[in-house]
């Protein structure tokens, strides 16, 4: 996963790079179809039930996600103990069977909105994340 444009202040930066960590432990999750254990320090609620969801289906139809997406924050709005980001995420990823091949035709890109939620000790976890595909960044 990489990190694409980001906020330039400090605590807007640190919830995003939540973000961009959570995309990449959610890829990583499709790709081995198994939930991974870095998940509970990124995400919670619905953002964490989605990602063990859908890694257990690709699993059961014996298919993987592959590639990689980079992430681009463009905006970051927190108030108290929640923020809510706007993003764009260039999609370079794809699901594939068992033999590598293309089992479907991903968006080029997606428009995401996502909440986090502050715990303990000013760490953030994603609580939520919507996608809605678009032609670019």
């Amino acid at each position: 996963m990489v990190a694409g444009r980001l906020p330039e202040s400090r605590p807007d930066r640190k919830v995003a790079k939540v973000l961009v960590t959570y995309m990449d432990v959610r890829v990583a999750s499709f790709n081995t179809g198994v939930a991974s254990p870095a998940l509970a320090g990124v995400a919670t609620g619905q953002a964490l039930t989605d990602v063990q969801g859908r890694a257990a289906e690709l699993n059961q139809l014996g298919l993987r996600t592959v590639g990689d997406m980079v992430v681009h924050v463009d905006e970051v709005e927190t108030e108290g103990g929640e923020a809510t980001l706007d993003a764009c995420v260039d999609n370079a990823t794809v699901d594939v069977d068992r033999r590598g091949r293309a089992v479907e035709s991903p968006p080029a890109a997606y428009d995401v909105t996502a909440t986090l939620v502050e715990v303990a000790d000013g760490a953030w976890l994603v609580g939520t994340l919507a996608a809605k595909p678009t032609e670019s960044c």
